[in-house]
């Protein structure tokens, strides 16, 4: 793991730090997340976590109510999944 942050921060010449390295293992994480979500939609990983989204897009469409703009819902939506996937890394 060392090497990949390494490798990261010569090619890219960023300071490497706690916060950097977490945000590069984010990056990552979300990019492999999207690549399962496009090359197989209808695995079950995919509709699990479809399932999960649209449950969570509810929730806070409840709280928020059902005037409030899609887009602003949707962020609100994203960054709860953001938030989550980075503490669980």
């Amino acid at each position: 793991m060392d090497y990949i942050v390494e490798l990261l921060t010569t090619m890219m010449g960023f300071y490497t730090s706690n916060f950097a390295n977490g945000l590069y293992i984010l990056i990552i994480a979300l990019g492999a997340l999207i690549f399962v979500l496009k090359k197989y939609p209808m695995s079950s990983f995919s509709v699990f976590f479809d399932l999960v989204f649209e449950k969570a897009f509810d929730f806070f469409e409840d709280i928020l109510g059902k005037e409030e703009k899609k887009w602003i819902v949707m962020y609100i939506v994203v960054m709860f999944f953001v938030i989550a996937l980075t503490n669980i890394l």
